[in-house]
């Protein structure tokens, strides 16, 4: 019985961390979008675990001006390494979570976050080819809607590169969109 509650344990633990970086991933979530990205064989504890997380982390309540009912992880940092963690453990399983059912703005958070953990861990080889995977997973299904939303992060990491670096350095994910899109070019993409 000891090992059977023990299992159970480390599998909430596990759910949380995905729920966690899913939703960091998007920047943060409304009641209704942190119960999609809940995996669906979570059952019995679903109610419970999303009243622990938004316990653990609140988002900014409507009388605030917000609508999140959990936060993402800050600092962002602290974030990045759950969802770098997450991709590690769980493959692009949760990348694709956090996008399904996303606003434009969550996904280009999504992107954003993903192209930070590959400039950070740039020498990483493994990590940086679960990005490229995740990238073209996320475009292969559903090409014109993310499309956009890949592009406008990606601007965003080559403006704070080139900001902080001197000469012309080219973040990764820019690699990674220019090579993934290069690869999928179809007329209705272009």
């Amino acid at each position: 019985a000891q090992g059977q509650a023990r299992w159970a344990e480390d599998d909430l633990v596990k759910h949380a961390r995905f729920v966690l970086a899913a939703i960091t991933l998007d920047g943060g979530a409304s009641e209704p979008q942190a119960e999609r990205v809940l995996p669906a064989k979570i059952t019995a504890t679903r109610p419970h675990l999303l009243s622990f997380l938004h316990d653990l982390w609140p988002g900014r309540a409507e009388a605030m001006g917000g609508d999140e009912y959990i936060a993402a992880i800050e600092p962002d940092l602290l974030g990045e390494a759950m969802v770098r963690r997450c991709l590690q453990h769980s493959g692009r399983a949760v990348f694709l979570a956090a996008l399904d059912g996303a606003t434009q703005d969550q996904m280009r958070h999504a992107y954003l976050v993903l192209g930070r953990i590959c400039e950070s861990n740039r020498h990483e080889e493994s990590l940086i080819k679960l990005a490229a995977r995740c990238l073209r997973e996320s475009l292969d299904t559903d090409a014109q809607a993310r499309a956009v939303a890949a592009c406008e992060a990606t601007l965003a990491l080559v403006e704070s590169a080139r900001d902080a670096e001197a000469g012309s350095f080219r973040p990764k994910m820019a690699e990674i969109l220019l090579d993934t899109l290069e690869s999928l070019g179809t007329p209705e993409l272009a």
